[in-house]
């Protein structure tokens, strides 16, 4: 099996032409061997060049991809502590404005309560009438005695009618304060509603060289603190206040007939 295996030997020339013959053909395979070795490692070398032209432009691309991943991540802590940091003054913002209407409906209440009081406890028209004194001889007397009953008559009747007025008015504006603060309430709601979506979702960054330019400038902004309400809600309702004290209440005068001494 060893002898079937192996490769014939090539023909032996018979002349010495037949060897030169040969020797040229072996030649020129040879140096055609050789032009096609050279093409093959001119083109790996080449190859090679290409391969380490793309190794270079990976490497710079994951440098780049690297850099502006950190920006982006940056720009995203920077946007979340910015959006806490408005969200936690708008929600103190709130609650200081929900505390100080707290504080103005308690005070009102309680102004409400004294005015009752007051009404309660206030002489009524009845109590302030005099009884009509018995006919004096002198009607010099008389007539001063039924002036002094007109007058504390008229002024219990202004005094009592002005502490009913207030009371009613003020049960009013009570009433009206509550309709415009839950407006303002639902109105705030609905601002801080279209803020949180606006920042929810921040721009991308097109540019990056000019992406840490604008992250330098810009800085935490904290929304202020909103004007006390109580100023103004205290202007609203009292300040016709020297309005109300300039009103006279109209009232027919008492005339008391003193009865002639037949």
């Amino acid at each position: 099996m060893a002898n079937s295996t192996k490769r014939p030997l090539p023909p032996t020339p018979s002349n010495r032409k037949s060897i030169i013959d040969l020797s040229y053909d072996t030649e020129n395979d040879i140096l055609s061997l050789q032009k096609c070795l050279e093409q093959k490692e001119s083109t790996i070398n080449n190859l090679k060049i290409i391969v380490m032209e793309w190794k270079k432009k990976a490497i710079e691309y994951e440098a780049a991809y690297n850099e502006a991943k950190q920006q982006l991540e940056e720009r995203e802590r920077f946007l979340m502590k910015r959006h806490q940091a408005e969200i936690e003054a708008l929600t103190k913002a709130q609650i200081d404005q929900t505390n100080e209407n707290l504080d103005l409906l308690l005070k009102l209440e309680n102004e409400n309560k004294q005015l009752k009081q007051q009404l309660q406890n206030s002489p009524t028209k009845e109590e302030y009438q005099l009884p009509i004194p018995p006919v004096a001889p002198f009607v010099s007397n008389t007539s001063q005695l039924c002036n002094t009953a007109e007058v504390a008559n008229q002024t219990a009747t202004a005094s009592v009618i002005k502490s009913r007025k207030q009371s009613n008015e003020l049960v009013e504006r009570i009433n009206e304060m509550m309709s415009a603060m839950e407006g303002t309430l639902h109105g705030i709601k609905d601002s801080y509603g279209q803020t949180v979506m606006e920042d929810t979702t921040p721009p991308l960054i097109s540019d990056l060289s000019s992406s840490e330019e604008e992250y330098d400038a810009q800085s935490i902004e904290i929304i202020p603190k909103a004007t006390s309400s109580k100023k103004r809600l205290s202007s609203f309702f009292f300040g016709s206040k020297h309005k109300k004290d300039d009103m006279f209440v109209e009232k027919k005068k008492t005339v008391f007939k003193v009865p002639s001494n037949k």
